[in-house]
Order: C-alpha cells, then structure tokens, then sequence
C-alpha cells in the first residue's frame, strides 16, 4: 500500500527509509499548522501540500491509521482519502490523511510552500544549505555583497538517488535542478547559514516569482556524516536546455574546489560533449594553464 506523508507521521518506527518511493512527491490540498504545532492538510484545489512517499505492507498503514484516529484534534479530525500523488517521476494513487472541515479556520496558519520539513528546518537560527549549481562559486557573493553570509563552508555533500538536470528555462539557457533518480548522485557544496542567507538564497532562486521552490533533503557529508539540509528544485520541470558558458563556469569553478574529480570530470564532459557549450573548451584550457 502506498502512503503520503506531509508530516512528523514516524510514529513507533511504522514509516522508514527503506519504504521511501520518492522524496518529493506532492498532492492538492492547503498545508496548515494546527494549535498543537502538528501539521494538517485541507481540501483545497488551489493549493499544494509536499511531503514523500512510501510504500509498506497494508497492516503496517492501518496501526497508522487507528493511531492517527485517536488524536483528540477536534478541528480537523483525520480523514483516510485516496488521492493522486504527483512525483519527478509520475502519478501515484496513494492513502493520506486530509480533512473535509474547515471549522476554526481561522486560529490555524498557513505553512508556508506547503512544505512542513521546510518550515520545521527554518524554524532553527541556522540551517545547513546544499548548493549544486552557481551557488558553489562565491563570485556572485560578493558581487551582490553577501559573501559574510556565506563563509561557513562544510566541504562536500552528497545527495544520492538525485540526478542533475537542467530543466529550467531562462532566455540565454538552462539553470540547474535536481530530479530523483534511482541510483543517481548529484554531489554539491555544504554550507552553514543563518537566516540572512535564507532571504538572499530566496530571492536569487526565484522562489517568490515560482521558479525554484525550497526542499529539505538528507545528504552525507564528508565524513560520512548525515544531516538534513535546505536546497531548492525547479517547480516548472522542462526538458533539458544547454546552459550559458557563464553559468557553466561558475558550477565547474565552485565546484573544483570542493567536489570529487570523478564527478568534475563528468561535469566537464557533460559540459563539452553532451551539451557543447561554445568556450568551454577554451575556459579549461586556460584553467589548466594556470594549474
């Protein structure tokens, strides 16, 4: 049976990992926060509710189940309702929990982007960001004077079952996403910020006009270390379009200085090969040059 969760629903270790389907995985309905702090879903057409997806034996849902319908929620108490699950990778039916009722509407708000691991990694003074794409170069930082903002750097982080893409569409190019891909690995740099960053980090992505939307994903540091970390994923997914050498610069030199060389190398021939971007070539050659 399959399950969407939009909330802290690992009760007594029922949901684990090794049940996940996807990680971004999303459904209508509008994401509120009830006085208790918990999250709940609302019918709502206009609006969208993120979580993930799993799927485990029947028996397993239903103890879920009987313990999600003993809450003493009087607002909204839990509905079981089959709804259309959508993902990176296709539509799913799948059981969650929504609610009909909208009585007490008004003591509850709303969480924003619909996201509650967002929400509840922001609460935090600081949070741990994984860049992939132009935001590995400081270059931008300090062009948009920032850069104090962005001087705790990790080192390298990895985000498995990711591959990564460039699905969003700008007038000289694509820009850089992450897409769930079995068995794939989109390597990134780690960085520590503070609330500040977020607001900037916001705006550069776009994610007030729906370009890009923020995500909290699991990745492993380098020291194999695990930790949960804000990053953002393109809402709009297109297919692919070939980056401007400006843009490909600034991953391949941000990410030289952090990333493994095989996963460089394959940027450098993604970059030269697949979507033959014009300087690139002469770009590396100068930055060998100076090697």
């Amino acid at each position: 049976m399959k399950l969407f969760v939009y909330g802290d629903l690992e009760i007594d270790g029922i949901i684990k990992s090794q049940h996940l389907l996807a990680e971004q995985a999303w459904v209508q309905g509008l994401l509120l926060k009830e006085i208790d702090g918990n999250p709940i879903a609302v019918e709502d057409s206009c609006s969208l509710t993120y979580g993930s997806l799993y799927e485990f034996p029947a028996e397993d849902v239903e103890k879920l189940i009987l313990k999600m319908c003993d809450s003493e929620n009087q607002h909204f108490p839990p509905v079981k309702q089959i709804v259309e699950v959508l993902t990176d990778n296709g539509s799913f039916e799948a059981v969650t929990f929504i609610s009909h009722s909208c009585s007490g509407l008004a003591s509850f708000s709303t969480i924003p982007f619909g996201n509650w691991p967002v929400q509840q990694l922001l609460q935090n003074s600081t949070c741990y960001y994984f860049a992939y794409g132009s935001c590995m170069d400081n270059e931008r930082f300090y062009k948009h004077k920032v850069s104090h903002l962005f001087t705790s750097v990790l080192g390298r982080g990895i985000l498995d079952e990711y591959r990564l893409a460039f699905s969003h569409h700008q007038e000289d190019g694509g820009r850089a996403d992450i897409i769930e891909s079995s068995g794939g690995k989109v390597e990134g740099v780690i960085y520590e910020i503070e609330k500040e960053a977020v607001n900037y980090l916001f705006k550069r992505e776009g994610v007030y006009a729906g370009g890009y939307r923020p995500t909290a994903i699991e990745v492993e540091l380098h020291n194999g270390r695990r930790v949960t970390a804000l990053s953002f994923t393109v809402i709009d997914k297109k297919q692919e379009l070939v980056p401007p050498l400006h843009y490909a610069i600034e991953i391949h030199r941000g990410g030289s200085q952090y990333l493994g060389k095989d996963y460089v190398k394959s940027l450098e021939s993604r970059f030269i090969h697949s979507f033959t971007i014009d300087g690139f070539n002469s770009y590396l050659e100068q930055v060998r040059k100076k090697d």
